[in-house]
């Protein structure tokens, strides 16, 4: 299983929840919560906090108008809004299940996160002759979501590769089936201590903990 594992992280069309459910099995072998957490996380979306890799950090944009002129998909000042304690506004949190994030990058639509219509009084402050904020979103680029999907894959052979580190070929496939006390200890160092420093990265400032999807303006 795991050089299946290994396989399947090298060849980008092999599912990556394959390779989650593999590793689910390995976690439950292993008795780790810290490994099982992070798949289980990744399967279903995340509740709470969200690895920094799942941030993205978006450009505030919309239409502004007043009572002779209109013009849309303009790019929104910002600087003010950390007055307002929303300086992070911009920031869209991808808390999905990994088959949701799949789906993303398949669609033909682009996306953005809405911005609530009650923030466009502030968002209006900056602007003269009488022009306020009527829309505002976050548009979102797929490739991003793309490099989420790529970075989970990145980093799960990194951690395949610390294992290797350890153990040889006979003994990792024995950490799927049989391991032993001492093999749970070790590895589970090593598992241990990859997850918190590559997983784990989830930056406590931002304020938005969801968003949502639509198809562009």
């Amino acid at each position: 299983m795991y050089n299946e594992i290994l396989s399947g992280l090298t060849t980008t069309s092999y599912p990556l929840e394959d390779i989650l459910l593999k590793l689910k099995v390995l976690a439950h072998k292993l008795k780790n919560k810290e490994l099982t957490d992070f798949v289980n996380s990744e399967l279903n979306g995340y509740e709470d906090d969200v690895p920094s890799y799942r941030i993205y950090n978006g450009h505030l944009t919309g239409t502004v108008e007043n009572l002779v002129c209109r013009r849309t998909k303009i790019a929104l000042p910002y600087l003010h809004l950390k007055e307002h304690g929303l300086e992070n506004l911009g920031q869209c949190i991808f808390s999905e299940k990994i088959s949701t994030l799949i789906e993303y990058t398949k669609s033909d639509n682009n996306m953005h996160k809405p911005i609530p219509p009650e923030l466009y009084n502030i968002l209006s402050e900056p602007f003269e002759n009488n022009f306020v904020v009527t829309n505002a979103y976050v548009p979102i680029d797929k490739a991003f979501i793309a490099g989420i999907l790529s970075s989970i894959r990145a980093k799960l052979l990194d951690l395949m590769f610390a294992m290797e580190n350890e153990f040889d070929t006979t003994e990792l496939e024995n950490l799927f089936q049989n391991p032993t006390k001492e093999q749970q200890d070790k590895v589970n160092s090593v598992i241990n201590k990859f997850i918190q420093n590559n997983f784990n990265s989830y930056d406590g400032s931002t304020q938005n903990t969801k968003i949502e999807l639509e198809t562009d303006k």
